[in-house]
């Protein structure tokens, strides 16, 4: 849940939706947000439409962060295929913790925080976030590959609680403040 506008990788998103489709054609795909402007949301309704893809890809307003659990726990990937800008080079998103928590397993751009997160918990798969038949062969792949999408979805639950969490952050941060201040 967000702004949902071009550095997002909606686009791609929908194009990769439209390969996924070819295979597996009851695929649905949940975007939630608000869009950035009227003209860019009417955009992303018309790039929906030509591809015939109405009954694949739903829009969602904005949700209370209190309620995205409901949405989470109906999902079976989570995408964060951001375009190579610095701001995601260097953001790190709570979303991909979350993902992480729920043990849905997280297509990330190959660059970044994200990538190093995913990467080194094993809990995703990085792609091209530019490359829609990369974001298609990686969701394929997750919807085909039952054992890898367990384990990967396991290694979420296990980092967002033993690594990932504000507890295990406390411990850093003290470790710090005792090496800045002894």
């Amino acid at each position: 849940s967000g702004s949902i506008n071009w550095t997002r990788g909606i686009l791609e998103i929908i194009k990769a939706s439209e390969i996924i489709c070819e295979v597996k054609p009851t695929l649905k795909v949940l975007i939630i947000g608000s869009f950035g402007s009227e003209d860019y949301r009417n955009y992303i309704l018309g790039e929906i439409q030509k591809r015939n893809l109405e009954n694949n890809i739903l829009i969602h307003p904005m949700v209370d962060y209190n309620q995205m659990h409901q949405f989470y726990s109906q999902s079976k990937i989570g995408m964060g295929v951001f375009y190579p800008i610095k701001i995601f080079t260097y953001a790190i998103q709570i979303k991909t913790f979350e993902y992480m928590a729920f043990g849905i397993p997280i297509i990330c751009s190959n660059f970044g925080y994200i990538n190093k997160y995913v990467e080194e918990s094993n809990t995703g798969i990085a792609v091209d976030p530019l490359n829609p038949q990369s974001i298609a062969d990686a969701a394929l792949l997750l919807l085909s590959n039952t054992e890898l999408y367990n384990q990967l979805s396991l290694n979420g639950i296990y980092a967002a609680r033993h690594k990932y969490n504000w507890e295990s952050e406390a411990l850093k941060l003290f470790s710090i403040y005792k090496t800045l201040f002894n």
